[in-house]
């Protein structure tokens, strides 16, 4: 009955993987290539490069060397930025039909320009 659930859960990772990968929008992370590896147990997705994401960011847990140290103001003006774009990222996907499993703070992903520009 555990293999049962452990094939549920791949098939249902490899589909999720597979259905978005062909999603390009300057919104989303681009996925660069996914696949199973050769011992069939274990699947790997190769992402586009992102230096942090919200949670991190806005918790001070992580900063981003040659920026400054970012009062609340700022930290404000960039999460809302950032959440314009994760908004519109999700209306892209779901205009073609796909949908975001775990929207959250840890997978809204901020590339440093973005910072560095706010």
């Amino acid at each position: 009955m555990g293999g049962d659930k452990i094939g549920f859960h791949r098939e249902h990772i490899v589909n999720s993987i597979s259905s978005i990968a062909d999603l390009c929008n300057e919104n989303l992370v681009t996925i660069l290539q996914h696949g199973e590896l050769e011992n069939n147990v274990s699947y790997f997705i190769d992402m586009e490069f992102c230096d942090l994401n919200l949670r991190r960011y806005v918790s001070g847990e992580e900063t981003v060397d040659g920026l400054p140290e970012w009062s609340s103001a700022d930290k404000g003006r960039v999460v809302s930025s950032v959440m314009r774009d994760v908004l519109a990222g999700l209306s892209y996907m779901h205009l073609h039909g796909k949908f975001h499993g775990a929207i959250k703070l840890n997978n809204s992903m901020i590339p440093v320009e973005k910072i560095a520009n706010s």
